[in-house]
């Protein structure tokens, strides 16, 4: 299709179609009929705002029914009147974020001046759509204990979500970003969509939330999962949420929260000393009301503003630990490490240059003339241990400072043009800083973000059945990271390795040294700068006909992304005890440090500059919904979605791409001949243009746009999404609903960086087992005397490593099906149990091609660049989208609305997540690449979000004390007991999935590591403890043919411990004067003080670490605040 034909059909998609803009709006629907049943034409229904009197009116049609779309979520007063009948008034109904309550009207005959009041708010079950949510609404977001008041805490309040996972790759973002752990129906932690007040709220990076309001500016959100509406995409699940809109009434709230570590329990085994220092404010206030200007302008009825401010100041001291090197091992002794170390200059070779035999050093001590003057150099930087004893495990402690401050305002207005058009618009804007701590001081980083986010909206009644809604929104988030030795000390130039230098004084640092067998790695701290900008227009539309509730909808945006840095600038050596095994017992032998010492790296990597890319990318999204209410008692949803990001491109072709003509290998290994990739820069001009290194000769490059596009990307124009659902109320205390649909995801665009960061010349040189060739003074020496750039006197680089994207990727998207069965118990108590599920296609995976082939066996004595597809190549990591996954789950919710002083959610869910790789850039915990790019279905395996069971109960109780209470209400004695308040989070959850450690690259297959051997004994001791929590007899990680083919012990195999936690408030609300009250409040998090330990050692090839947990996540903290409201 041309760019004009294209260009043409978005206009087309747009112009007839209209977007997700009802996200933050819920519906009021529903019939009128008369005493017979019979459907009344013609009657006017009145909908009034509780709060800004705001009228909105609808006619019923000739079926009797009408719609109110795109309402604020809040309290309203209905109205339905016809000639011949009386008035029937329902006041109190409260309308909820992206919900559709169904208000049906009974009319009795009389006169119009005669008025029939019916008592209830909205009603408690989802009988119009299939969608699956749960509502957190203000009075639970702001009276339940939340440590850090972050409101997605509460998101974990539903069935089908987990936190108990690994937070991702996003520590770049530093602060509660990178620490938002949120999987929801199974998937992806990336796969969540972030919406507040109907725009986006996703940064495109890491697909992480840009704006966090405080939870005093929220009116409600909702989590949701399920078959819901094709006005919703980009995300198997969506988080939507609402902030406060200003009244007729001024309200307000000034606030602050105090945390001190005297008052907080111990660290676990933290069982003398001082403990750690934490302070903790934070304060802010929030005023609403409407826009007054004495003898100037009242805005009462008309024009309302909600401002909010909230500020956190954290000192944070804590303590972190680490399992370090002794002294003797740093003087070369490693008589007491557990396992022989062999000289690597004393090995015999068989013809073929196979490692048949070595000399153990004496008394496993290496002399001091062999010790690497750069290894000792760079012990600085690796402290010995203070702890007393000899044990590797946890003897090293220190006090890490970890400061965290952040800043953030909202101010929102809303205008009542008149009784058909309604505006709000909305500038938020945060600030924060967090010096994230790190075992070791060196290795400390700082993160700062600002991020800004301004929206306007329009909702214009164009008939009594028809509803338009537009908005604009802007969205700007800047991170930056950076490491200790940032633009101060050139770490990298002072130690002396031939090759290394910092591109950047951005980039000062110590290298990355990668350490195993219960050894602490140290160093890598690498910057990363990031300045993103999304810009969308939407634009919405809903008619009523007959029985249809039709919406139409369309969204163009137009996203930026700027990333500046780089990995590997401060260098990467990885240690694996290659270097120092006995070449008859390989995987018994040998010790990673000692090899570090010796200064024998197995692998050697650098960065020749920073990567500096401007990407941009356009997204055009389209969606028809007809909810069709074949009888009263049952409606049919049908939707279809349509969705078209555009690949991302750089703006000055700052991007390199491999292309790929095959795999190089089939079933019966390398294929003979096979054309060899091609490295691919798109745009006019020389490849080599701007940059400040060369390929060696012989290197095939090209550039233009010609060969693989100008974003090196295909484009997935056939992104077409179908979703249907059934509901049905056999009364009117039962609901069935079923349905099932497609929901295309946007993932992460930080791998498309990566292509960016191959014009950065990324160079990795991979030792052979056989023979250690590169020393940590020189480690690339060896491919710098086999490089040849003629006519270039820069860097020159042979076996490029490559980052690549398969170029005919496709949009990752997820089947998912649903039945749920929904019972109202009484008119303020619903039960709901139901079973969803889903599998997941094309998402996006790293796997590794021009990797070398498993041997054949033993005997087989061919060299890693005998069986590499393309030897004049190096490792190709491509982001491939060839992975699946699925989930099962049964899932039950008990829901009390407020009344009579309480409310409380109670979730259940058992269910099963696997996959083939649980992100793009792996959790902590998993693999970042398959063992074997050649065999993809070994990886299948519990995803690392799986949770088999979880169990999760919220609660806010008034006493029933007090005035206005059953007891106790009048006299001393009510004032005294009346007033408190209790809330609470109950939390149990079984431990997430992980890998056992891998053991280094002992079957020569270019990757991290390989797998140790399953031996079929269970991983789990009969009686799990701190000491041993996972049994080491489960693993053989010393059978000689892991030095051919990798281990049989599959992926995530292991569980980490579970969680069983209890969160507690105690409140008093104390009268003032009229609807000033101040509340005085206490909260104490792990309130039991229960260690809920984190994730033991998992090196198999260290039996004294393997299994032993040495750390707990936070114990018991306790919490005052003070909070003055009006």
């Amino acid at each position: 299709m041309s760019k004009l034909c294209y260009g043409a059909l978005v206009i087309c998609i747009t112009i007839a179609a209209v977007p997700l803009g009802a996200q933050n709006f819920g519906e009021i629907t529903g019939t009128v009929t008369d005493a017979t049943g019979a459907v009344v034409s013609g009657a006017a229904v009145t909908v009034t705002s509780a709060t800004t009197n705001q009228v909105r009116r609808a006619v019923t049609n000739e079926t009797g029914n009408y719609s109110v779309p795109f309402l604020v979520p809040g309290v309203y007063d209905l109205r339905a009147e016809s000639s011949g009948f009386k008035v029937a008034v329902r006041k109190g109904v409260g309308i909820e974020v992206a919900a559709v309550a169904r208000i049906d009207f009974n009319l009795e005959v009389g006169e119009v001046s005669q008025q029939v009041e019916v008592s209830g708010g909205a009603p408690l079950l989802a009988t119009e759509n299939t969608a699956l949510g749960t509502v957190i609404e203000n009075r639970r977001i702001v009276d339940l204990p939340l440590n850090g008041r972050n409101y997605l805490q509460l998101v974990t309040l539903s069935p089908n979500v987990t936190t108990e996972g690994g937070a991702g790759g996003s520590y770049s973002l530093g602060g509660l970003r990178a620490q938002t752990s949120l999987s929801i129906a199974g998937q992806r932690l990336e796969f969540n969509r972030y919406t507040l007040d109907g725009i986006e709220n996703t940064d495109p990076n890491w697909n992480s939330w840009i704006i966090g309001p405080s939870v005093d500016a929220l009116q409600e959100f909702k989590v949701q999962t399920g078959v819901y509406s094709a006005e919703f995409g980009r995300g198997s699940s969506q988080i939507n949420v609402t902030t406060k809109a200003g009244s007729n009434e001024y309200h307000g709230a000034a606030f602050e929260f105090l945390r001190n570590s005297s008052l907080d329990a111990r660290q676990w085994l933290q069982s003398q000393g001082n403990k750690n220092p934490f302070r903790r404010n934070q304060f802010g206030f929030t005023l609403g009301g409407p826009v007054t200007i004495p003898k100037v302008l009242s805005g009462h009825d008309k024009l309302f503003f909600m401002s909010n401010l909230e500020e956190l100041r954290d000192r944070l001291t804590t303590q972190v630990s680490a399992s370090v090197a002794p002294d003797v091992m740093r003087n070369g002794d490693f008589s007491a490490a557990g396992r022989n170390i062999f000289d690597p200059l004393t090995r015999t070779y068989n013809e073929p240059g196979i490692a048949v035999s070595a000399t153990q050093f004496p008394g496993n001590v290496i002399p001091q003339s062999r010790l690497d003057p750069v290894a000792q150099r760079m012990l600085r930087f690796f402290p010995s241990p203070n702890q007393p004893g000899t044990s590797l495990v946890r003897n090293f402690l220190r006090n890490a400072s970890q400061p965290t401050d952040s800043t953030q305002f909202n101010q929102r207005v809303d205008w009542l043009q008149n009784n058909k058009s309604t505006w709000f618009g909305r500038f938020s804007w945060a600030d924060d800083f967090q010096q994230a701590a790190a075992s070791f001081l060196t290795d400390t980083m700082h993160v700062a973000s600002v991020a800004r986010q301004a929206m306007i909206s329009n909702t214009r009644i164009l008939s009594t059945s028809t509803v338009n809604e537009a908005r604009f929104a802007w969205n700007q988030f800047n991170n930056d990271l950076s490491g200790y030795f940032a633009n101060t000390e050139d770490i990298q130039g002072s130690l002396g390795i031939n090759g290394l230098f910092a591109p950047s004084p951005l980039g000062f640092g110590v290298p990355a040294i990668g350490l195993r067998q219960g050894i602490s790695s140290f160093g890598g701290v690498t910057p990363w700068i990031a300045r993103d900008d999304t810009f969308q227009f939407m634009d919405n539309v809903s008619i009523v006909r007959g029985r249809h509730s039709l919406k139409f909808g369309g969204e163009i945006r137009r996203d930026r992304y700027n990333e500046f840095g780089n990995s590997k600038i401060t260098g990467e050596f990885i240690f694996d005890a290659q270097a120092t095994f006995d070449p008859t017992n390989r995987n018994a032998t040998g010790f990673a440090f000692a090899d570090y010492m010796l200064g024998l790296p197995a692998q050697s990597a650098r960065s020749i500059a920073m990567a500096d890319t401007m990407l941009r990318r356009s997204g055009y999204y389209a969606y028809v919904q007809d909810d069709w209410k074949i009888t009263p008692r049952l409606t049919l949803n049908l939707g279809v979605r349509y969705e078209n990001a555009r690949p991302w491109h750089d703006k000055y072709r700052g991007i390199m791409n491999a292309q790929l003509f095959g795999p190089g290998v089939d079933a019966n290994g390398i294929i003979a001949n096979s054309k060899s990739p091609i490295f691919t820069r798109p745009g006019n001009g020389d490849f080599y243009q701007g940059l400040n290194f060369h390929f060696a000769d012989g290197q095939a490059v090209q550039s233009g746009d010609q060969y693989m596009g100008h974003s090196l990307v295909n484009p997935d124009n056939n992104n077409f999404a179908p979703r249907v659902g059934l509901s049905y109320s056999p009364s009117n205390r039962w609901t069935i609903r079923t349905g099932g649909g497609v929901f295309y995801v946007q993932d992460t665009a930080n791998p498309t960086f990566d292509m960016g960061r191959n014009q950065a010349g990324r160079d990795l040189y991979i030792a052979s087992n056989e023979q250690r060739s590169a020393v940590l003074s020189d480690p690339w020496a060896l491919e710098r005397a086999n490089a040849r750039c003629t006519g270039w006197s820069g860097p020159c680089l042979v076996r490029p490593q490559v980052l690549g994207y398969i170029q005919g990727s496709r949009t990752p998207y997820v089947d998912q099906w649903m039945l749920n069965i929904q019972r109202e118990l009484t008119g303020n108590l619903v039960l709901e149990a139901g079973y969803l599920g889903n599998e997941g296609h094309k998402l996006g995976r790293f796997r590794l091609y021009n990797q070398p082939v498993v041997k054949s066996g033993a005997s087989d004595t061919r060299t890693v660049a005998q069986r590499t597809p393309w030897p004049a190549w190096g490792r190709i990591q491509e982001v491939d989208a060839n992975g699946n996954s699925n989930y099962h789950a049964l899932s039950a919710k008990l829901t009390q609305r407020f009344s009579k002083g309480l409310t409380y959610l109670i979730g259940f869910t058992w269910s099963k997540a696997i996959d083939g790789g649980s992100a793009i850039r792996t959790n902590s915990g998993d693999t970042l690449w398959p063992t074997n790019s050649y065999d993809l279905r070994r990886e299948r395996g519990l995803s690392q979000f799986d949770v088999r069971r979880r169990f999760v109960a919220s609660y806010v109780y008034e006493l029933p004390f007090g005035k206005g209470k059953p007891w106790a209400s009048q006299g001393v004695v009510g004032q005294i007991v009346g007033g408190w308040q209790l809330g609470g989070i109950l939390t149990f959850a079984d431990g997430t999935p992980i890998n056992v450690a891998q053991l280094g690259d002992t079957a020569g297959l270019n990757t991290l590591g390989n797998q140790p051997d399953a031996t079929g004994v269970s991983s789990f001791p009969a009686s799990q403890t701190p000491q041993q929590f996972w049994n080491i007899a489960a693993f053989n990680f010393s059978s000689p043919d892991l030095s051919w083919r990798p281990g049989t012990m599959g992926r995530n195999t292991l569980f980490n411990p579970g969680t069983r936690n209890a969160d507690l408030s105690l409140s008093r609300n104390v009268r003032i004067h009229e609807s000033h009250q101040l509340q005085i409040r206490f909260e104490a998090f792990n309130a039991t003080n229960h260690p809920n330990w984190n994730a033991p050692s998992s090196d198999a090839r260290s039996p004294s670490n393997f299994g032993v947990i040495t750390s707990a996540k936070t114990m018991r903290d306790l919490q005052f605040a003070l909070k003055y409201s009006f």
